[in-house]
């Protein structure tokens, strides 16, 4: 008998992946803010630090505007749950670490700046916050995942370095 919980590993790496993802230059920012976190029902529950989101496209449309991140999944634990219905459910508890650029420019290259600057943005990226991750997945992940599978997405922050200047 397989380990059922074997994909979970490179699911997690696809979600985080998902949230680092930068606009591409043609892509409208109603398109990329789609391209974050797909894996998430319409109907979803997500939490960020305690603050719940009314639906999957606002919280889509909130990460959007935040700096640029750079996840690290550090550990993972996860079971298997039987639900009765042709489909079991995985509870999924992460452990994670993320970084945030401080440069002052969002995802979409927004910023403050009153004089344009002429060079490149380049991301200043803060020390490591830590982030516990905890996460209701159906077992259809198992077969794709590029699949609306996550019911239940709670993100929060544990650890923030006394030298960052960012807030989440």
């Amino acid at each position: 008998m397989s380990d059922p919980t074997a994909k979970l590993e490179n699911f997690l790496k696809a979600l985080l992946k998902s949230l680092d993802l930068q606009p591409l230059s043609e892509q409208s920012p109603e398109m990329y803010a789609n391209t974050i976190l797909p894996q998430l029902q319409t109907p979803s529950r997500v939490i960020i630090n305690g603050t719940p989101y009314g639906s999957k496209q606002v919280f889509q449309q909130t990460w959007a505007t935040l700096p640029s991140t750079q996840h690290q999944l550090l550990s993972y634990d996860a079971h298997l749950i039987p639900t009765g219905q042709p489909q079991s459910i995985y509870s999924i508890l992460a452990r994670v670490r993320v970084r945030f650029d401080e440069s002052g420019r969002n995802r979409l290259g927004d910023t403050a700046d009153l004089v344009p600057v002429s060079r490149p943005p380049r991301p200043l990226y803060s020390p490591w916050f830590g982030v516990s991750l905890k996460l209701i997945a159906d077992e259809q992940l198992n077969q794709t995942f590029e699949c609306e599978c996550i019911s239940s997405f709670n993100y929060r922050i544990t650890e923030k370095p006394e030298s960052s200047v960012f807030t989440l």
